[in-house]
């Protein structure tokens, strides 16, 4: 790949409509328009992208690595096997993006996020922050959160159908709220569910103390 210094990146970024097995390596192009743009087999290395603009940009098999996409604006931009690696992606609205993204996150931060209506099927959030973000009418078939931090995220009206929840923390999934047949979740969420539901479990919270009483010997 072409290794293109920082004066030369934002020249090429701001003059040029279309790049192609470029590595941006560094540097801050903090609110750049890059409305438009198509990146074919590019990658983004430790690049600040705060409050860009990626209207109707295309990025095709793109890895942005460590990146800072905090405020990023991606409406109509269009993800076909995009990869983001242990990025900043804080309070960025997903909902407007192209149809059917191909997007996988790995170690990101995608608190305050929002999902509207969106297609994430077999989509991956792994190991990433995820709390107080907003999954709402989606289809999160096969969606794999493992190892996510789910806390104070909200699900609504979604299908998560088969998604994989077993090893994220903080999960609130309520099925009266949302489909999610063969969905694996720990044994924590289900404890939360049921307590939710106003159901004791033995071992947590009040119970534990009626279950001694319960198998006291006599």
């Amino acid at each position: 790949m072409d290794e293109i210094e920082q004066p030369d990146s934002l020249r090429r970024l701001a003059a040029e409509e279309f790049f192609r097995d470029v590595t941006f390596d560094g540097g801050d192009v903090q609110g750049v328009d890059l409305s438009g743009k198509e990146f074919l087999d590019c990658r983004f290395v430790h690049v600040r992208l705060q409050g860009c603009r990626f209207h109707e940009a295309r990025f095709e098999n793109c890895t942005f690595d460590d990146c800072d996409l905090t405020r990023a604006v991606l409406r109509g931009a269009r993800f076909v096997d995009a990869r983001f690696v242990g990025c900043k992606l804080m309070g960025i609205d997903f909902t407007d993006v192209g149809r059917n993204p191909e997007i996988s996150f790995a170690g990101c931060d995608l608190r305050y996020a929002s999902f509207v209506d969106n297609n994430l099927r077999k989509i991956a959030f792994c190991d990433c922050k995820v709390s107080e973000s907003n999954f709402i009418g989606c289809d999160l078939k096969e969606a794999n959160f493992a190892g996510a931090d789910l806390a104070g995220a909200n699900f609504e009206n979604n299908d998560a159908s088969k998604a994989n929840f077993a090893t994220a923390t903080g999960l609130f999934l309520n099925p009266a709220r949302n489909r999610v047949k063969d969905a694996r979740i720990s044994v924590e969420s289900a404890v939360l569910l049921a307590m939710a539901s106003g159901m004791r479990v033995a071992g947590y919270g009040d119970a534990t103390t009626s279950e001694k009483r319960a198998t006291r010997p006599r």
